[in-house]
């Protein structure tokens, strides 16, 4: 949604006269031209200090788009996102707003000086962008933890690091598979399918303490069928006997057959525990999730609104600059549905709409052509911006 805020001296032509000329040249390139509420009797103070706000004016609008554009991409990574704008008490669509934009006296009153209200816009977008923070890491720190929760369960991961619980379970296990008593313990050995036949011939062999055939496959029932537990690496998993002084001549003993050890106690509660805990955290996330769809949804509102009142600020002031006072301007809103659209624009503008004099002050104008790498210069006030974020092709 791509739009400009236009604005020309007033002269002694009414701003609807002014429309219908602007209309009538620009209809081929724009898809809607409307009037734009700017007051003309904001307070400014001097003439210097109006000058002065001029510059912190265009950085503050630079700040204020990227916390706005922040918040549009959060809100699009949550999903589905609704940007909707609430003023007076009702809801409208981003478009609906800027085309029909009009100057809220109870956040910005007119009477206050332009810089007090540029303050209470600074502060209320910066404390947006707080909040919007502190409720993204809130939402973020849950999400790391359900997936640091997650991330070795299911297929495609390996016995070597796979989390057992999830595989070790009351179902798979049986009494006297898993011994640990003052000095017996029991391992876990990672066996690779085609080692099978070298590794039950070595692990008895490893230390005098491992209990001779303790080596027990662990198996489960799938679809009706009992089968060994594997891997996506073609791994079984092996359960072996020994004194726990000797765990560490077994596993160096195994290393020859390309098996590995793994250390686990068995806890038949662990799995049970460890899925309520997960469903605990998975409604925990849920629900920040909705914390921060809520806040991201009122912090854009709020957030857009104050951004609309700014330009609003940047056409008054820069009109004023322009025209000089007693401020005398038209202010308009044109929506430029296609980028092509953007350079006749301009030279209709320039060329034919605000050329004549007699028309919307040329007079004013001194020289339009800039020195060499400044700012191009229009006969009128131009402050083009999107609405929403252009979306990547």
């Amino acid at each position: 949604m791509s739009y400009q805020i236009l604005a020309c001296h007033g002269g002694e032509t009414s701003r609807d006269s002014t429309l219908a000329v602007l209309k009538s040249n620009v209809s081929s390139y724009c898809d809607e031209v409307v009037s734009m509420d700017v007051p003309s009797t904001l307070k400014f103070g001097t003439f210097d200090s109006l000058i002065k706000l001029m510059d912190e004016l265009a950085k503050t609008d630079a700040n204020v788009e990227s916390i706005l554009r922040r918040i549009e991409r959060q809100m699009a990574e949550l999903g589905s996102p609704d940007y909707q704008i609430l003023v007076r008490q009702k809801t409208v669509s981003v478009e609906a707003y800027v085309r029909s934009f009009m100057w809220d006296d109870t956040k910005f009153p007119r009477n206050r000086y332009l810089a007090d209200n540029l303050q209470t816009m600074t502060s209320t977008v910066a404390r947006l962008d707080e909040d919007i923070k502190t409720k993204t890491f809130q939402y973020q720190d849950v999400k790391t933890s359900l997936t640091n929760m997650t991330k070795m369960k299911g297929p495609g991961t390996s016995l070597t690091s796979v989390d057992l619980v999830d595989i070790l379970t009351p179902a798979v296990v049986t009494d006297g598979d898993f011994v640990n008593k003052e000095h017996l313990y029991t391992v876990l050995v990672i066996v690779p399918k085609q080692n099978e036949a070298d590794f039950l011939k070595t692990y008895e062999k490893c230390d005098p303490c491992v209990v001779p055939r303790s080596a027990k496959q662990f198996k489960r029932l799938v679809n009706g069928t009992l089968g060994p537990i594997d891997d996506k690496d073609g791994n079984t998993l092996w359960r072996v006997i020994c004194f726990k002084n000797s765990v560490d001549a077994l596993r160096r003993g195994l290393r020859e057959c390309k098996c590995s050890v793994r250390e686990f106690n068995y806890d038949p509660m662990a799995s049970k525990n460890q899925a309520a805990e997960m469903a605990k955290t998975d409604s925990e996330l849920k629900k920040k999730e909705q914390e921060l769809k809520r806040i991201c949804g009122c912090a854009f509102s709020d957030c857009f609104v104050t951004w609309m009142h700014l330009k609003a600020v940047r056409c008054f002031v820069e009109s004023v600059l322009r025209y000089g006072v007693p401020a005398n301007f038209h202010s308009f809103l044109v929506h430029v549905p296609k980028a092509a659209n953007q350079k006749p624009l301009k030279g209709v503008l320039a060329d034919t709409v605000f050329k004549n004099s007699t028309l919307f002050g040329q007079s004013y104008i001194a020289d339009a052509k800039g020195a060499e790498g400044e700012e191009e210069y229009y006969p009128y006030v131009c402050l083009p911006f999107s609405a929403l974020q252009e979306k990547a092709a």
